[in-house]
């Protein structure tokens, strides 16, 4: 939804129990300003358990990870299975900086470290999978930064 959509249902009594609802929709992503009235209306709570950080993570939205994460998002934070159908078959965002390691963003595992993002060491390296080559550099520098417990 844009920023002018969202000031509208506000205006006219719209509510959702959490920002999980917004990703139903076909519109693309809401990005910052979007997410920025809401949050002014509900609240960091109203984010929770929603991947609206991991989700801004993975496609390098940099702009509203760091509107959240200001706000109090848990940097940490495992989202609940999205599956809410048996016929649907989606899974949740994984934690922060594992999105930030797959979307190979330097930026964003440095920033999520200096806000106290972690990786369980067992998921630091697995030989078997090949992707994890080309993850590696990626992998040594949250290592390196200590974000890994």
């Amino acid at each position: 939804m844009s920023p002018d959509c969202v000031h509208w249902w506000i205006e006219h009594g719209g509510h959702t129990s959490s920002a999980r609802d917004l990703f139903f929709e076909t519109d693309g992503w809401p990005g910052a300003p979007t997410f920025r009235i809401l949050l002014d209306r509900f609240g960091i709570g109203w984010f929770a358990d929603s991947g609206t950080l991991q989700l801004a993570v993975s496609r390098l939205d940099f702009e509203t990870v760091k509107l959240l994460v200001e706000a109090g998002a848990d940097v940490n934070e495992r989202v609940t299975d999205w599956q809410t159908d048996i016929r649907e078959n989606r899974a949740a965002p994984l934690p922060a900086m594992h999105e930030a390691v797959y979307a190979k963003s330097e930026e964003m595992i440095r920033y999520l470290a200096a806000h106290g993002a972690k990786v369980a060491r067992r998921n630091t390296y697995h030989d078997h999978n090949p992707r994890r080559l080309e993850l590696k550099p990626y992998m040594d520098l949250v290592i390196e930064l200590g974000a890994v417990e």
